[in-house]
């Protein structure tokens, strides 16, 4: 009897066995589906990752550019036809002659008000005659006069189409004529700086020039091996500074095969340019072993503009070997 219970306890022992293994392998199943699930939330979490990293990008770029936009304003350019460009601070020198008619309305009006009641009062002030400045008046009073009714319109609550089209057309005529006489009194040389900004005019920077190298190079002969001259060019002016000095971009060598050098410069041979100190001419093989030969140099400035020629030096050609001197000639 207990025998037989035994079995029967058993046999539920072993079908609850089974269901308990089959509720494992469910489990086991949703834990996999879990798994697929976390890994697909993963990439939609790297993906948004990337969005938002994408998404940041510009936004970081237009906070480095918020130092600028509020050191300068916005200019239009004489026949950009509405573009706006971005001023940049830049020194005298790289400044770039922009136009500044404002394309706001609000700030249009009064700038053509002032512009107006400026060459009209007295045109020749501006290097404009009467007619020029008669012919502006009447675009000037259509704006203006489109504009007021487009705002008092508004005002009262009523948005009409008419109108607006009407200020746009006013508005495109009156820039299109103001920039002819901006961009006329903006490159006059004989308006004063002080007349051109009374009518807000941007004033036109002109760039300084770059002078040539005021000094000479130094020019030292390192060593000598075979056809080979090895050379030092540096700054001769400075005893601490061994470089170009400014505004030296890079200096042109020169070399006369003889005993004596002449004054003549087409008659020395240009070796060619170097931005570095060290230099090396390679002589031809005509030019015979114990031959004296004659090295000088120029610095140049960005435009190729050469300074003064350095005092030549001299040494001689080996037939074999390697020669060092130590022959340094200063400005």
């Amino acid at each position: 009897m207990v025998s037989k219970r035994f079995g029967v306890t058993s046999k539920r022992f072993s079908v609850a066995s089974k269901r308990f293994g089959a509720i494992l392998k469910r489990f086991d199943l949703a834990s996999k589906r879990f798994g697929v699930a976390s890994k697909r939330f993963e990439v939609a979490s790297k993906r948004f990752c990337l969005t938002r990293t994408r998404f940041d990008m510009p936004r970081n770029l237009i906070s480095l550019l918020k130092p600028l936009w509020s050191s300068v304003d916005s200019f239009c350019n004489a026949g950009c036809g509405g573009t706006v460009f971005i001023g940049i601070t830049a020194s005298s020198s790289e400044r770039r002659s922009i136009m500044s008619i404002p394309l706001k309305d609000s700030l249009l009006v009064p700038f053509s008000q002032n512009f107006n009641d400026r060459i009209v009062a007295s045109p020749t002030t501006f290097a404009l005659s009467a007619p020029q400045a008669a012919a502006y008046t009447p675009l000037h009073t259509a704006f203006v006069a489109a504009y007021n009714a487009l705002m008092a319109a508004r005002g009262s609550g009523t948005q009409s189409k008419s109108l607006t089209s009407t200020k746009d057309a006013t508005k495109n005529a009156l820039l299109a004529y103001a920039r002819q006489l901006y961009a006329f009194v903006q490159s006059n040389a004989t308006v004063s700086d002080a007349n051109k900004l009374l009518l807000g005019i941007a004033l036109r920077s002109i760039p300084t020039p770059i002078p040539p190298p005021g000094v000479r190079p130094g020019v030292d002969v390192i060593s000598v091996a075979g056809r080979t001259v090895s050379l030092n060019v540096h700054d001769s002016a400075s005893s601490t500074k061994r470089g170009k000095p400014a505004p030296a971009r890079a200096a042109w060598v020169y070399s006369f095969v003889g005993e004596n050098y002449p004054s003549d410069p087409s008659l020395w041979n240009f070796e060619g340019s170097t931005t570095k100190a060290k230099f090396d001419i390679l002589f031809p093989s005509t030019v015979a072993g114990g031959t004296q030969v004659w090295i000088c140099a120029a610095w140049i400035n960005a435009k190729q503009q050469a300074g003064p020629v350095s005092v030549p030096v001299t040494t001689n050609i080996q037939g074999g070997g390697t020669s060092t001197s130590s022959m340094k000639i200063a400005a």
